[in-house]
């Protein structure tokens, strides 16, 4: 049973991140200028804790700086991402590759992470990863 809750927090909490980093990249196009998805600790500025991420766009009109998402995980899940957040340029791609790390730190289920990469051109990849019930 704790295999089977622990692998419904890793999948909630890594298909919530890669949403986000899905409409960061079409933010980035539909407004054509620069998104970011980045940690935060207070829901405004980017930071290197990722237990709670942002999305943050410049806004057409006022150029004002505006959160599109605002996303916290919950339990013992730990994420781990660049300091810097990942960018999507107006075109959609991003200046080099980026990981982000979902885990959990338990041996139950044995592959305790999922590690998302988001390629130059956008794309998002999502893998598992048995950290031995570690996380990095």
């Amino acid at each position: 049973m704790t295999a089977l809750i622990n692998g419904n927090r890793l999948a909630g909490a890594s298909g919530e991140l890669t949403a986000s980093l899905q409409l960061a990249r079409s933010e980035a196009l539909r407004r054509s200028s620069p998104v970011t998805i980045c940690g935060t600790t207070d829901g405004v500025a980017c930071s290197a804790d990722w237990t709670r991420w942002i999305v943050v766009g410049t806004n057409n009109i006022n150029n004002a700086v505006d959160v599109v998402r605002d996303s916290t995980v919950s339990g013992a899940v730990q994420v781990q991402g660049p300091a810097g957040g990942i960018v999507f340029q107006s075109s959609g791609l991003i200046d080099a590759q980026g990981q982000l790390n979902v885990c959990v730190p338990t041996d139950s289920p044995d592959e305790n992470q999922r590690v998302i990469t988001v390629l130059i051109s956008g794309n998002i990849v999502t893998g598992r990863v048995n950290g031995g019930g570690l996380c990095p």
